[in-house]
């Protein structure tokens, strides 16, 4: 009983260990055992896109301390990002419902619309954020340009 406990009291003290950034394309989401089985492995990434139906983009892989599923019930992410030449902020915010369970990583992808149309011309600055289903935010991270 204690270490269930444990496991609650704890589960908002989630710490963003570290924040790269990735320009990735289709083929880059493509697994070793989709080559020799064929299927398609959607369970072993979580993945995040701004348009869902695009892949191609700039991508944030956000490496967490623990994996998803210590994560409080119905948390969410939410990204906030300044395009290259722009100065208003857009935001995109995501839920973890159907994320596999057993993974330290997000990758948040700028897909579509949204990617930058050159590789030069990456966000000037970003916040990402989880926040709980009240939508209190118990883990951020952010560049030094973002205030």
């Amino acid at each position: 009983m204690f270490i269930m406990l444990s496991g609650i009291i704890t589960a908002h003290a989630v710490e963003i260990k570290m924040v790269r950034f990735k320009n990735m394309v289709d083929n880059d989401f493509a697994r070793i055992s989709e080559f020799i089985t064929g299927n398609k492995d959607t369970q072993s990434r979580c993945v995040f896109r701004t348009q869902e139906d695009r892949k191609n983009g700039f991508y944030f892989i956000v490496k967490l301390d623990r994996d998803l599923n210590l994560l409080p019930k119905d948390s969410s992410l939410v990204l906030e990002w300044i395009p290259y030449g722009k100065t208003k902020a857009q935001q995109s915010q995501f839920s973890f419902h159907n994320s596999p369970k057993h993974s330290k990583e997000i990758y948040i992808g700028l897909t579509g619309k949204d990617a930058p149309q050159k590789t030069s011309s990456v966000p000037i600055a970003w916040k990402i954020s989880i926040h709980d289903q009240k939508g209190q935010s118990f883990a951020h991270e952010k560049s030094f340009l973002w205030e």
